[in-house]
């Protein structure tokens, strides 16, 4: 959602009146050139090697999620649950591979 509503389009107004059978709002003029950032994968992409995607600059508006200047916490919780999830897959024994129900750490080859 962060995506269109920083160009403007109010999708959950949208959705919210088609749910309850009204007319949907009258799409207006809307913003272009706003760029999505997904930090996540920018994290993950510098801890398998490449730290430039943290450190490349997008010019001009950007959206993305959880990223807040105002509320710092939730995003260093994020990527820690999602870099401890990913590294618990790795481990063997009772919390990583050979858990039943989870899938077995192969290398790419």
């Amino acid at each position: 959602m962060a995506l269109p509503l920083a160009c403007g389009v109010n999708l959950p107004a949208a959705w919210h009146a088609v749910a309850l059978d009204r007319e949907p709002p009258w799409p207006l003029p809307y913003r272009t050139g706003v760029v999505y950032r997904w930090r996540l994968a920018d994290v993950l992409a510098a801890v398998r090697g490449s730290p430039e995607r943290l450190r490349k600059r997008v010019h001009g508006p950007q959206a993305g999620a959880m990223w807040a200047t105002d509320d710092p916490l939730p995003a260093p919780l994020m990527v820690g649950a999602e870099l401890g999830t990913r590294v618990s897959r790795r481990l063997p024994g009772r919390f990583g591979a050979s858990t039943p129900g989870r899938r077995r750490f192969r290398p790419k080859r």
